[in-house]
């Protein structure tokens, strides 16, 4: 996951970005000793308005996992940009084998009557320290200088 071009928006306390998510995965037309890693997916959302807090708390969350594995939901967008709601979960998924050291990570994204989205897909201790390390990197460099 990645936040790609991340802008303070006019109101206070909020990012307006473009959300990626992508993941690589071995070739599946091949056998798996001759398969290259390639492009599984890509899911982009060009203009999520992202609450600062929500970020740090997600962030937050996913230090604490690392520690201590449990379930959670982030709401990162409440519905108060428009219609738009969008939250990311680490845990269990009733379509995936997901268990405690290899958990679905699970983002939802509504806007209204005119979209909705969910991807789940599993993820690793690596894959939630390296989310973490770029929310953090995101954070420190949208910090507005203190006067």
């Amino acid at each position: 996951m990645a936040c790609r071009s991340a802008n303070y928006s006019q109101d206070t306390g909020k990012l307006t970005g473009s959300l990626t998510l992508e993941r690589q995965a071995w070739q599946r037309d091949r056998p798996l000793q001759n398969a290259a890693l390639t492009r599984d997916f890509r899911i982009e959302l060009p203009q999520v308005v992202l609450r600062i807090d929500s970020l740090r708390s997600l962030r937050q969350r996913l230090i604490e996992w690392q520690v201590n594995p449990a379930d959670f939901t982030c709401e990162l967008c409440d519905g108060t940009a428009g219609d738009q709601r969008l939250s990311m979960s680490i845990g269990r998924d009733e379509r995936l084998i997901a268990d405690v050291f290899k958990p679905a990570f699970i983002i939802t994204c509504d806007c209204g009557p005119s979209m909705s989205g969910r991807w789940a897909f599993l993820v690793d201790q690596s894959c939630i320290r390296l989310c973490a390390e770029s929310l953090g990197e995101l954070l420190r460099s949208k910090s507005k200088p203190r006067i």
